[in-house]
């Protein structure tokens, strides 16, 4: 047998480089429609939060204040740098605590520590994170979270932003 035999007697090779480029796009394609799907919420994922505990009408609900209960304590002005891109520009807010009247004093004796949490929290913020009302929303909710750790869970209910400019 010589050489010419053996060449002869191998198949020939299928799809080679256009077979792997279509493979690719096809698990591409397939990924990222289930990926919008689930995003969407077309079909439930299997992980991350369920529907009952982003549902905004259930936080509502297990809300344990009454209306006439509630006290707005408002903290001092922030004016703030922003970012490190952002040299000439300040960040200028004014933040209210929602709060039950009896948890007032919490707030109070926690003061400087709020301060500080949110000041070196909003220092970390670039200008793109303040840029639309779906970055308030989500910059609203941090704040939210940073207060809750220094005054507990139960002293904050919601962080209000009165004024919030930028220079």
């Amino acid at each position: 047998m010589d050489m010419t035999e053996v060449a002869a007697e191998e198949p020939p090779k299928k799809g080679g480089r256009m077979g792997l480029i279509l493979l690719i796009a096809v698990v591409a394609v397939a990924g990222g429609g289930g990926f919008g799907i689930g995003m969407s919420g077309l079909l439930p994922l299997p992980f991350g939060p369920t529907e009952a505990e982003h549902s905004p009408a259930e936080s509502h609900a297990k809300d344990p204040k009454p209306m006439e209960n509630i006290a707005y304590y408002h903290l001092p002005e922030l004016v703030i740098p922003l970012g490190k891109t952002a040299y000439s520009r300040y960040l200028r807010t004014k933040i209210y605590l929602e709060t039950n009247q009896n948890q007032e004093q919490i707030i109070r004796n926690t003061e400087p520590r709020i301060m500080d949490t949110l000041n070196v929290f909003l220092r970390s913020v670039d200008e793109r994170d303040v840029s639309s009302v779906l970055a308030m929303e989500t910059l609203r909710a941090e704040m939210l979270r940073r207060v809750q750790l220094v005054t507990g869970e139960d002293a904050v209910h919601a962080v209000l932003i009165g004024e919030f400019l930028l220079r």
